[in-house]
């Protein structure tokens, strides 16, 4: 008797065995997504800025014009404090960043003072997000000239967009 109880548990406790069961496994090789690819920036520059003075390895471009400069950056997307950072000098939460949602991007504006060697400057900066890179456009200017170039940074920031 204790022979045929002993029998029938282990026939029902193997009998959950024999059933195909989904399995689910973890892969030790982590695939990341491949970003898109880099898209190329458009912007109506001033005439005075025709020819960047400075473009390095990593494609920034600075064009210095009469009383204020504007810089290119491309960086990786994904961490907006660290690109925000590296444009103003400042993290996201010392600014007060301004976000507008694209078609396929987002936006982010914000403007900043530094004290600079000339004296106190003023700079404003638009990064555009496309989920794999940062495209970044920069001004700066002395506090001092910054209100006569309002119009001349309008246009800018406002042709500011992508291929």
């Amino acid at each position: 008797m204790k022979k045929g109880c002993f029998l029938l548990v282990l026939m029902l406790c193997l009998y959950g065995c024999s059933q195909p069961k989904d399995l689910e496994t973890v892969s030790d090789g982590y695939v990341e997504p491949a970003p898109a690819e880099m898209r190329q920036i458009l912007l109506t520059l001033p005439e005075e800025a025709a020819r960047p003075v400075s473009v390095n390895e990593t494609g920034e471009r600075l064009y210095v014009c009469d009383g204020y400069s504007i810089m290119l950056q491309t960086l990786e997307a994904g961490d907006l404090d660290g690109t925000l950072r590296s444009v103003t000098g400042y993290s996201r939460s010392e600014l007060t960043v301004m976000s507008q949602q694209l078609p396929h991007l987002r936006r982010y504006d914000c403007v900043w003072t530094s004290a600079g060697e000339g004296g106190d400057q003023v700079g404003r900066t638009a990064v555009l997000d496309d989920g794999s890179y940062h495209y970044c456009l920069s001004v700066m200017a002395d506090c001092a000239e910054a209100g006569d170039l309002e119009q001349v940074w309008s246009r800018l920031f406002r042709s500011f967009t992508l291929a």
